[in-house]
């Protein structure tokens, strides 16, 4: 009776090896992360100051105003999806990369929201997410980014924040924008697997 018993517990222990080792070998799939984005106005001076954390007050409200409604919020949201979470509540996520691509002829770069937490880095695409994730999204020449700077690359600082934004002020020229293109990739730089999803989200100009 007791050799069944060890071999038996043996067996038990062994599944319960492999079944983590099979968990902690896996990512998250593109269906387990909620994505959104969002692009607001800026409706007040206060609101427009305190992102960017404006502390000059030899300027006007009407100056301010003046630049104030040339500026735009683009905002990502994500989530991993609560059943997923339940799977292992203690699980840890690498944080994910947000790529966020404007009219280039319509907006330019404004800046990042001030915060005591920082929200993200701004960086230049990796060289394995190019390589291993963004080859099957070939609407754009990722290579080249670096040279020509069509595209916002952030690095989250937390996969559990779940946001993450970036300002853009409106060129001095008409017509109407295209949609802003955004990215959200998942990329595990030990198991070297990830996978990217892209949504499009038009301004209030547009």
């Amino acid at each position: 009776m007791i050799p069944v018993i060890i071999v038996a517990t043996v067996f038990l222990a062994s599944l319960f090896w492999l079944g983590n080792r099979i968990a902690t070998h896996t990512i998250p799939r593109p269906e387990d992360i909620s994505f959104n984005a969002k692009v607001y106005p800026f409706s007040a001076v206060y609101e427009y100051r305190s992102y960017f954390g404006i502390i000059d007050h030899s300027r006007t409200e009407d100056e301010y105003e003046d630049e104030m409604k040339r500026a735009i919020e683009v905002a990502v949201f994500w989530e991993l999806r609560p059943e997923k979470r339940l799977e292992d509540e203690n699980r840890l996520y690498y944080p994910p990369y947000i790529i966020i691509i404007p009219d280039q002829a319509y907006w330019t770069y404004a800046g990042t929201m001030h915060s005591l937490i920082k929200l993200h880095t701004v960086r230049s695409l990796p060289h394995d997410i190019i390589d291993k994730v963004l080859k099957y999204h070939p609407e754009y020449n990722w290579v080249k980014n670096s040279e020509e700077g069509f595209a916002w690359v952030l690095h989250a600082t937390s996969f559990e924040q779940g946001f993450t934004s970036l300002a853009f002020r409106k060129r001095n020229n008409s017509g109407q924008p295209q949609p802003f293109k955004i990215y959200f990739i998942y990329y595990d730089p030990v198991l070297k697997k990830g996978w990217g999803k892209s949504l499009e989200v038009s301004s209030p100009s547009g």
